[in-house]
């Protein structure tokens, strides 16, 4: 912000003056910010606004007021501070533990490309809907992202950018980590982020983006569970699954891990663990001792599971679990249309004509 404020002074003008401000919803009027409503990104530019301005209060107004001689009060408005907060939040990276987050001209000019393989087959993918991708499953389970540490993404970087040392300097390079066509335009990877974050952050999103989530309510996920289970359970039997989660994990609390539904009708392993816990059948309901055995293969609680009867039983009953618990997922989602909307296309034509 000061070397901003010196203008022509500053051996970084000609660097600075490169950059403008970029699109963020942290300048947008009310009108544009009003199309985000009912999106993951809704309110986020509004606390940032809010954040932003305690942030300049308390740490540059003091400072300006404290060196008027060092520092150019009339240029260091709370104006420039979002503009340059804007440059570091979009541009700056960690360059060593000596340097921390730094902006470094040139390494970050690259754009951004999500980290999958099947992203590097022209540039008019985006355009293009992305190819079925494996997915992590056990038999016929749903699929569950996080049951597996591949999580069957295919993640692939096209460069990445490390610090060395060349004749005694210390240097950033720009290394291939992947093969690159020859006239392709050079992508870097920010991160694995949902179109949110790329929004919020940086501006733009992406039109298929396999890190997009959409969060669900939780005492709506709870009240959908109940209505689902209908007349196939009691109301005390409800509760004491509700119960049993609560005294056994903090899955239902708001502040900790959301309930997430991911592109290709996933859900995020909190949500699945809390509705096959809500829809859970009596016999395996009562075979749980504890949270960790939710996710446990073979933990049905069915009788005879050392027999072929028994797994097939078992493997049976999970495969209803799990149908139960998408399901809920899927109706939730149905009554969000602009979330909907994106998220039923990804889903594979079996899965949509199966739960519908």
């Amino acid at each position: 912000m000061h070397e901003a404020s010196l203008g022509k002074e500053s051996f970084w003008h000609g660097y600075l003056s490169s950059l403008r401000r970029e699109y963020l919803p942290l300048f947008w009027n009310e009108h544009e910010l009003s199309l985000l409503q009912g999106t993951e990104a809704d309110q986020r530019a509004v606390a940032d606004r809010e954040l932003t301005a305690q942030d300049y209060e308390q740490n540059i107004a003091p400072l300006l007021s404290k060196y008027p001689d060092r520092l150019r009060s009339a240029q260091m408005t709370l104006d420039l501070f979002h503009t340059v907060a804007s440059w570091v939040a979009s541009r700056a990276f960690g360059v060593d533990d000596y340097h921390g987050m730094s902006m470094v001209p040139f390494a970050d000019a690259f754009n951004h490309k999500s980290s999958e393989a099947s992203e590097q087959q022209g540039d008019d993918l985006e355009d293009q809907p992305p190819p079925k991708r494996p997915r992590i499953t056990r038999g016929d389970l749903v699929p569950i992202e996080g049951r597996d540490a591949a999580a069957g993404a295919g993640l692939l970087l096209e460069i990445g950018i490390c610090s060395a040392e060349k004749d005694g300097e210390g240097v950033l390079e720009v290394i291939a980590a992947s093969d690159i066509p020859a006239g392709k335009e050079i992508e870097n990877t920010y991160g694995e982020l949902g179109n949110a974050d790329l929004v919020n952050k940086y501006g733009f999103a992406l039109r298929h983006n396999p890190f997009s989530v959409v969060q669900l309510d939780k005492a709506t996920v709870v009240e959908a569970a109940r209505q689902h289970m209908g007349k196939g359970m009691t109301e005390r039997g409800f509760r004491r699954r509700k119960r049993f989660l609560e005294d056994e994990s903090d899955l239902l609390e708001e502040e900790d891990e959301p309930f997430e539904v991911m592109p290709e009708g996933r859900v995020g392993p909190c949500l699945y663990a809390a509705l096959r816990v809500l829809c859970a059948s009596d016999a395996v309901f009562q075979g749980w001792r504890g949270i960790a055995e939710v996710l446990q293969p073979g933990s049905t609680g069915v009788a005879g599971i050392g027999s072929q009867a028994g797994e097939d039983s078992a493997s049976a009953e999970t495969h209803k679990q799990d149908r139960s618990s998408t399901t809920i997922a899927v109706r939730l989602m149905m009554k969000l249309p602009w979330h909907a909307c994106l998220w039923w296309q990804g889903m594979s034509t079996t899965w949509q004509e199966e739960l519908l």
